[in-house]
């Protein structure tokens, strides 16, 4: 390969720093360094940057720290409680209809069973109508056509 310029040389900084190109292009790249005070200078920030990165990321803090770090981030960005009593409601889901319509017959059924019912009498109930008594199941009437 032949010698390189800072425009062909810039894209391969970042992996020549961490050693993965491959021989016919790492010799140009190291010899065009060797050469170019503004690419060499370049590839020791570069260098640099990825050291510091990887410093940071293997110091890791103490799992009580870590901990305490996380409740106060959740603390500090979680919604206050009557937002997240609120958030179900705020969902599209058709599921209120279905509960709905499985509450109403047990709140219908709490209603009724919380009325007082009369106490029992030894009097008898008066007849309310006539026609009970007169009934005779044993014929059957039949029907006025006018009324169908």
């Amino acid at each position: 390969m032949t010698a390189m310029n800072c425009e062909q040389c810039k894209p391969h900084l970042i992996d020549h720093a961490f050693g993965e190109l491959p021989a016919a292009t790492a010799q140009p790249v190291a010899r065009h360094l060797a050469e170019c005070p503004d690419c060499a200078l370049e590839f020791c920030r570069l260098r640099a940057d990825l050291d510091g990165v990887a410093e940071a990321y293997q110091e890791s803090p103490e799992p009580q720290v870590a901990q305490q770090l996380r409740a106060r981030v959740k603390s500090e960005f979680a919604p206050p409680w009557w937002q997240r009593m609120l958030a179900p409601l705020r969902r599209p889901v058709p599921v209120y209809g279905a509960l709905a319509a499985a509450v109403l017959p047990v709140a219908i059924w709490i209603g009724i069973e919380s009325v007082p019912r009369r106490a029992h009498t030894d009097q008898p109930t008066p007849q309310r109508s006539v026609l009970i008594d007169a009934y005779d199941a044993s014929t059957v009437l039949r029907a006025d056509p006018n009324l169908l």
